[in-house]
């Protein structure tokens, strides 16, 4: 039996219940390039605010504008920029594995810091999130975010398998 033909015999609700997420991706991988997969990280704004974590349409992997919430509603580090991004950074890397791809096929970020924030730490150090991709990025400092606790928000976009082979080119 075909993957689509199993995709339309058995149905969605079965095919949850029978695979796991990486089998279940493989077996749309094969009915079509450009099935969408849409990722929810059990937070609860995603279905009150109709939106999905990450979002994939074959290759592409797009993560949402993430802030450091947890599954129960709560903020992580609440006063620390560096305890957010760091929660921000483990919720991506979550959603994308769901969606097959992972920080190092990240090839675009975008950070947006409240203005207020006080950094505790250097600009341009921190964790090696990108160390192995480098992805183009922009950094914008904004006023406020939806929480006023809320210190920095991050998305971006990843392309599945873009950290093999990855080719440096140097000025000159």
């Amino acid at each position: 039996m075909s993957s689509l033909n199993m995709l339309e015999f058995l149905g969605k609700e079965q095919l949850n219940q029978l695979l796991g997420s990486q089998e279940r991706i493989q077996l749309v991988e094969n009915c079509s390039t450009y099935r969408r997969i849409n990722v929810h990280s059990g937070r609860p704004l995603e279905p009150l605010a109709n939106y999905s974590r990450a979002l994939r349409v074959g290759d592409m992997v797009l993560q949402s504008g993430t802030t450091a919430i947890d599954t129960q509603g709560n903020i992580i580090g609440e006063v620390d920029i560096a305890k957010q991004v760091d929660a921000i950074m483990d919720i991506a890397q979550g959603t994308l594995a769901q969606a097959g791809a992972s920080l190092d096929d990240v090839v675009r970020r975008r950070d947006f810091t409240v203005v207020a924030a006080e950094q505790n730490c250097p600009h341009g150090e921190g964790p090696g999130w990108f160390k192995n991709s480098r992805p183009v990025s922009m950094g914008c400092r904004i006023a406020g975010l939806a929480l006023p606790e809320m210190l920095v928000e991050v998305d971006a976009w990843a392309v599945k398998g873009a950290h093999q082979d990855i080719e440096w080119l140097r000025p000159g």
